[in-house]
């Protein structure tokens, strides 16, 4: 699979010693929670290996499937990930709890098909980082919670691919959900083929979130700023140089309010967006609470090939300067850089007003 490769190869390095690995505690499907969670001794269990970690201290999971119940990652500055050069499977539920200040969750696959939680992983600590990570609830749930009873203050979701989380017959099971946040980062992800839900969903009091250079594809809905229809609204979050493309029942951009006051601040511009239903080509919903142009409307899908899950965009199509090479920086290909935004991204003024005309609708 190619998130699987893309993961592997992220991972780098060779079985060394500790030192040279970077790993501080050690778990292996071999292992005995008894032991003393080194390389020549690690543990058995996920629970056992994130229990151990001290703040700063880096918890490493050899090639495997690790099971279990619930486990809460507790520990401040702490890091869990795979053994380099390895690819290590969870399939227990998990939760950043908000004491893990700092935590960094990395390098690894989530497979949350078949936990009774409803959620794949929560996140609550401060400045939690989830990134270069494989997720999927299997079509049984919400795959990413942020926030919720802790704002989950900083939150950085980047380098990710998650795919697959609701049943068609739910619209609240999200790819990624953000309630309550403040400055969350959604950033070079892949997420795709959820019917059960939005790509991203702001709901409620999500705040000053930035969600940017993602391939949002195939979901229930794209992108959504919502509110509870009471005083929770998500106010000034900026989704910009994304590809929100082909979603189902519902608009790649939208606004829900629950017919209570609007967000303010929010802003949609500089996506490249495309859809083939009812609302096409563009689909997006009425500015309702969020500012949806200048945006690129594609003539068809912008992907090389969608249909064997290839998210690459055209090469030199206006949507592939646009977004940039999503593929190409989860793969650890690309590098991210300002250079991989268009020149023409930016609007420029004449005599006072937004010139858009290089956003025009066009092909790719």
């Amino acid at each position: 699979m190619l998130a699987i490769a893309c993961l592997a190869l992220l991972a780098g390095g060779t079985s060394q010693a500790s030192a040279e690995s970077g790993c501080t505690k050690v778990a292996a499907p071999g292992g005995s929670d008894d032991a003393d969670g080194t390389e020549a001794d690690p543990y058995r269990s996920l629970e056992e290996l994130v229990d151990s970690l001290d703040a700063g201290e880096v918890g490493c999971l050899r090639a495997g499937t690790y099971g279990g119940d619930s486990v809460y990652f507790e520990t401040p500055g702490a890091e869990l990930r795979s053994y380099p050069g390895e690819l290590a499977t969870i399939t227990a539920f998990m939760e950043v709890k908000p004491e893990a200040v700092g935590a960094r969750i990395h390098h690894l696959r989530f497979d949350a098909s078949h936990h009774d939680n409803e959620v794949g992983i929560k996140l609550q600590a401060d400045r939690t980082q989830f990134t270069d990570n494989e997720l999927t609830k299997g079509g049984n749930g919400i795959c990413l919670l942020a926030g919720t009873y802790h704002p989950a203050a900083g939150v950085v979701i980047e380098r990710n691919r998650i795919y697959d989380c609701g049943p068609a017959d739910s619209k609240l099971d999200h790819v990624i959900y953000l309630q309550g946040t403040r400055g969350a980062i959604v950033r070079w992800n892949i997420l795709t083929g959820n019917a059960g839900g939005w790509g991203v969903h702001l709901y409620s009091d999500a705040d000053d979130s930035l969600i940017a250079h993602n391939i949002i594809d195939g979901n229930h809905g794209g992108v959504i700023f919502a509110g509870d229809g009471e005083d929770d609204t998500s106010d000034r979050n900026v989704v910009r140089f994304n590809a929100i493309t082909y979603s189902q029942q519902r608009w790649n951009i939208e606004g829900s309010w629950s017919d209570g006051p609007e967000g303010i601040g929010n802003r949609a511009q500089y996506n490249c967006v495309y859809s083939n239903g009812e609302d096409a080509p563009a689909g997006i919903d009425e500015e309702d609470g969020f500012a949806a142009s200048p945006n690129l409307v594609s003539s068809g899908s912008p992907y090389l090939a969608r249909s064997r899950g290839d998210y690459r965009l055209t090469p030199g199509s206006r949507c592939a300067r646009l977004v940039g090479d999503v593929v190409g920086v989860i793969a650890g290909t690309v590098t991210p850089t300002p250079e991989t935004e268009p020149r023409r991204t930016r609007p420029t003024t004449s005599r006072g007003r937004i010139a858009l005309a290089s956003l025009a609708p066009a092909a790719g």
